[in-house]
């Protein structure tokens, strides 16, 4: 299914079908809506019609994830479900004649959502988009969405100056695999990651060979020591490689190129993983998971509680 790669690029924020609240990145919309102009045959009418067959009849529950631009046409294809759901009709009864998106059984899709995850995404709506996000899935103990970012540079773009702005439903992951959830322990963190990113870098390298090396066999059946190569020393080559810019290319690239390793994929992958074996690990010599009694290293990066409700004012900053 073909896209316009240039979305990326399209930086305007503007008022759309579907949503209801704020105002949304023009590239991101159309291509989850290309071709546009075309309601009954768009990508997001597509896909819903795929989601509607396939939960028809049955109790399951749908879980979207994305990555980078993925996680950007997630947050919009969630805003968009949650603009059409049955809730938001009952709980926002804003004008919808000018909705012309028409798929059969779509205002249903939002109950059904079990989590949204997001991995590394831009920013993809203004203030308002950002708050009915939080409305329709963050509040209370029935959250639904968790956004999770890192030291890596996308998550930053586009800039706020331009009216962005993210949802505060953030996880950060600590360049050694710590997560936290908390917004003052986000804040430090981006922080300290910022100040100390050169010394970190080296720490980055050190731990793709020990702490996030792969051991056993994986589950593609290739031989471990490929899969050590594949993990370890050309992760390495590369982070070196954007590490000098591409071999000292000029100063500004070669800061943006530093960030770029940190917004792989596998970056984020292993270091969940790791965090779901030590928790795995630890559930399984314990009787029943007893939270007074968990490591507080693991404590503090699985915080199970949902945060209270954010203010739209918690978003303006």
């Amino acid at each position: 299914m073909s896209m316009p790669w240039y979305s990326s690029s399209e930086l305007d924020l503007v008022k759309e079908q579907g949503v209801i609240h704020g105002s949304v990145h023009a590239g991101f919309y159309e291509a989850l809506f290309y071709p546009l102009l075309d309601t009954e045959h768009s990508v997001f009418q597509k896909i819903c019609l795929e989601l509607v067959a396939a939960l028809k009849g049955n109790n399951k529950k749908l879980f979207i994830t994305g990555h980078s631009l993925g996680a950007a046409l997630t947050s919009v294809f969630s805003h968009v479900l949650a603009s059409l759901s049955t809730e938001a009709q009952a709980s926002f009864p804003s004008p919808r004649d000018n909705i012309k998106i028409k798929v059969p059984g779509v205002e249903n899709l939002f109950g059904r959502i079990g989590a949204v995850y997001t991995f590394a995404g831009p920013l993809a709506g203004d203030r308002d988009f950002a708050a009915f996000m939080v409305d329709m899935y963050g509040n209370g103990a029935k959250r639904k969405m968790f956004r999770i970012n890192s030291s890596d540079i996308v998550p930053k773009v586009p800039p706020p100056i331009l009216g962005y702005r993210h949802h505060p439903l953030e996880y950060f992951l600590t360049y050694d695999g710590f997560m936290y959830n908390e917004p003052q322990d986000i804040e430090l963190w981006k922080l300290v990651e910022l100040i100390l990113f050169n010394r970190l870098y080296w720490y980055k390298l050190w731990y793709n060979w020990n702490k996030f090396a792969p051991d056993g066999a994986n589950a593609l059946g290739k031989n471990k020591a490929i899969v050590r190569f594949r993990r370890c020393a050309w992760h390495t080559v590369l982070r070196l490689y954007f590490w000098t810019g591409g071999f000292f290319t000029l100063f500004l690239i070669q800061g943006i190129l530093r960030y770029i390793p940190d917004h792989w994929p596998s970056d984020y992958e292993i270091k969940l993983r790791v965090m779901a074996k030590e928790l795995y690990d630890y559930e399984a010599t314990v009787a029943g998971l007893d939270r007074a009694a968990l490591p507080s290293h693991l404590l503090t990066r699985t915080r199970p509680e949902s945060p209270k409700p954010h203010t739209t004012r918690a978003i303006e900053e």
